[in-house]
């Protein structure tokens, strides 16, 4: 008798590739597994090699359909790889990391029009507002970290009540420099 087939897949068919974002969630997953087992250069070995897989997530088309995952992966990947740097002493690397994936969502929140992509990556940027004040706290004040502090921007106000001149709604305000609010840090 016959092998029974359901629908159109062939059986004998190799598994699709996996899509990048599984890709790198399965890197990350043999990265935290040899962390546990206190196989820190193995797992820091793992992280680097996801880097070029979150590089692609932020070129992918889909960035703009799932923002907060990809951007997630993009966050994750680099602070990850920055504690284990800075664990090894290794301080001028670490803050490298850091800042690279602040600068990425920095770039990516910077717009006149407000969209999923730079909501999430606005959501982003308290981890990285928090690393990188947490990397003041523990190695004193640096310039390039004020500078990227200094460059973030509040998100812009909420759109006018549904009283306001249909024209206002139709006028983006200006992104203006302003302190981080305490809100924004947690």
């Amino acid at each position: 008798m016959a092998p029974e087939h359901h629908g159109d897949a062939d059986p004998n068919a190799p598994p699709a590739p996996p899509t990048p974002l599984q890709a790198w969630e399965q890197r990350m997953q043999r990265a935290q597994a040899l962390w546990q087992n206190g196989e820190q250069e193995f797992a820091l070995a793992q992280l680097v090699q996801a880097i070029p897989l979150a590089h692609q997530l932020l070129r992918s088309p889909y960035l703009t359909v799932q923002p907060d995952d990809y951007l997630a992966a993009w966050v994750v990947t680099h602070l990850w790889i920055a504690e284990l740097l800075a664990e090894r002493q290794q301080l001028p690397a670490a803050l490298d990391y850091l800042c690279d994936a602040h600068t990425a969502l920095l770039g990516l929140g910077h717009s006149t029009e407000v969209t999923l992509l730079q909501q999430a990556a606005w959501r982003h940027q308290r981890e990285t507002v928090q690393a990188l004040l947490q990397w003041q706290r523990q190695h004193g004040p640096s310039a390039r970290v004020t500078q990227l502090l200094q460059a973030t921007h509040c998100a812009p106000p909420a759109a006018p009540p549904p009283t306001a001149p249909a024209t206002a709604a139709l006028q983006p305000e200006p992104l203006e420099r302003c302190p981080l609010p305490a809100d924004r840090l947690h």
